[in-house]
């Protein structure tokens, strides 16, 4: 009878132990503030539905949510060695400035940036895509602006900034692979040292 009670018991407290660890999504984390002070605590993960919100964090996994506007950020960082920057795209019709959640694939005087969002229409100028595309790959050299790589053209592209350094045809997918093999050999050929946070 004892055991009954023991296993019984056990099977009324599981379903609470397990509901108590998904009622937490915040993973160890910090926000990176627009003057460089950085803020340790606890991050929502990104997800493609919310690359264009504001960041969620929180001191400690069961404190309330600090909102942070993305607009008020350099970017987060996940303890788990994602990282996010926060980037602006323009223009965008009828909106403002788009700010977004890059995560930075390979880093250096040319920085290759993944981009997962689900597009909304109103949103479709600045990232130059279909309604359903939901990942994007964008480089940053320096401060310009932010460069769209797609499939048609990425091998124009880097053809262009390789040309000084690995004369001949751009080879190989459109792959994410291949892209952070293309940065890196651009970064190779005279480029900075990485940066390390957002």
């Amino acid at each position: 009878m004892k055991h009954f009670l023991l296993l019984g018991g056990w099977a009324l407290l599981a379903p609470a132990a397990l509901h108590a660890q998904k009622a937490t999504p915040y993973k160890p984390g910090y926000v990176v503030s627009l003057a460089g002070d950085t803020v340790r605590g606890y991050v929502l993960p990104p997800t493609a539905r919310t690359m264009g919100m504001s960041l969620r964090f929180r001191l400690q996994p069961t404190d309330p949510d600090i909102l942070y506007p993305l607009k008020s950020v350099r970017g987060a960082g996940l303890q788990a060695g994602k990282t996010y920057r926060v980037r602006k795209l323009q223009p965008v019709v009828g909106r403002d400035t788009l700010r977004l959640l890059f995560q930075p694939l390979a880093v250096g005087s040319l920085t290759l940036y993944r981009l997962d969002y689900e597009i909304r229409n109103s949103d479709a100028s600045a990232l130059n895509g279909a309604r359903y595309e939901n990942t994007f790959y964008y480089l940053e050299q320096g401060n310009n602006a932010l460069i769209l790589v797609q499939a048609g053209s990425f091998r124009q592209v880097f053809g262009g900034l390789l040309a000084t350094c690995a004369p001949g045809p751009v080879t190989g997918r459109f792959d994410e692979a291949n892209l952070r093999r293309l940065v890196s050999l651009y970064n190779a050929c005279g480029g900075s040292p990485p940066a390390t946070r957002p």
